[in-house]
């Protein structure tokens, strides 16, 4: 957008620089999410890596890759990872904010015949 002030277009350019780690993140089949978001909450109600090992295996879930029962380092893993990439991805800084006015006279903006 610019604005005409008498002989001269103005208008504002913004220079930004963000810093994330959340550009890296790939999504995640459903069924899995609903694993790892299942094992995060049990975890955060205060039951442990046991607890959660044999509420998972009692409903019948399996591991993904190996089709075999969860063990206490699986999910004790999965909450780890889970949890870290649940940090990548909510963290973002801005880094820098430049704000330039740019005046430019008419002349060279209009087209000359």
């Amino acid at each position: 957008m610019s604005l005409t002030y008498g002989k001269y277009d103005l208008f504002i350019r913004f220079n930004v620089l963000i810093e994330t780690k959340s550009l890296g993140i790939f999504n995640l089949v459903p069924n899995r999410l609903d694993r790892l978001e299942l094992m995060n909450s049990l975890s955060n109600e205060g039951r442990s890596t046991y607890e959660i090992r044999d509420h998972l295996n009692s409903l019948g879930y399996l591991k993904i890759r190996t089709n075999a029962p969860y063990s206490i380092k699986d999910v004790s893993m999965g909450i780890l990872k889970y949890r870290q990439r649940l940090k990548r991805k909510s963290h973002s800084k801005i880094l820098r904010v430049r704000e330039q006015l740019v005046v430019i006279p008419l002349r060279f903006t209009t087209n000359k015949v």
